[in-house]
């Protein structure tokens, strides 16, 4: 059931130490709301979430992941299922709901465009670009469409480029 970022049970400790980057606030007049929007993140090793609203089925499962922040340490033992992606540890004190680009990649293609400065996430059917905020970070805001899960089409993009191209 919790297979997404360590969340068995099975594994032989119950205890992980995660160190999260906190000092991701923008100075730019365009202000990048943490809570609201989710990151795509090279430096995160685990997929974590503060908004309930984008999660269902938050729970306590055996398994505590700790996170060393620049506030101090941050403990959760509580997953939700993100639609389109799977378990995530959620805390609401979180300060960014942060996808791990290396637990993605896992799950999905994922590549790079540098014309456009966003990171595409590959399903079936379904493609999502994470764009780059003035401030560096990768992210998508599921409130630009009625989204419904993460991974939402971005046919638009497409239009005017051949198979082969896309």
């Amino acid at each position: 059931e919790d297979d997404d970022a360590g969340g068995s049970d099975s594994e032989e400790s119950l205890l992980t130490n995660i160190y999260v980057m906190t000092n991701v606030h923008s100075k730019n007049k365009d202000k990048l709301h943490l809570h609201e929007v989710m990151l795509l993140d090279n430096q995160s090793m685990l997929n974590l979430f503060c908004n309930t609203s984008m999660l269902t089925g938050i729970h306590a499962v055996k398994k505590y992941v700790n996170m060393h922040r620049n506030g101090g340490l941050l403990q959760t033992n509580l997953r939700g299922y993100l639609k389109g992606c799977g378990w995530v540890w959620f805390h609401e004190d979180a300060i960014a709901n942060i996808l791990s680009l290396s637990k993605i990649s896992k799950q999905f293609r994922v590549t790079f465009d540098s014309d456009h400065g966003c990171f595409v996430v590959h399903k079936p059917n379904r493609k999502v670009c994470f764009n780059q905020h003035s401030s560096g970070l990768y992210f998508y805001d599921p409130r630009t469409r009625n989204a419904s899960s993460f991974m939402q089409t971005v046919e638009e993009n497409e239009v005017g480029y051949s198979q082969p191209q896309i």
